[in-house]
């Protein structure tokens, strides 16, 4: 803590700004795809075997 140099715009600094917008990068894709992929797949799912389930109660009626 004593006697420490600050610099700005040193040689580690492009490999900061490159790990910083990856880390940016992937937490702005995880909450898209936490936020709304997640839950748009769930409820496609649920729709196609809603879909699913009326079609064996119709081939069950006509075979009736």
């Amino acid at each position: 803590i004593v006697g420490r140099h600050i610099q700005i715009g040193g040689p580690s600094t492009q490999w900061w700004t490159q790990l910083a917008t990856a880390v940016a990068g992937g937490l702005a894709f995880a909450t898209m795809l936490t936020l709304v992929m997640t839950p748009s797949m769930l409820v496609l799912g649920e729709r196609v075997a809603a879909k699913a389930r009326s079609r064996g109660r119709e081939s069950a009626e006509v075979g009736a």
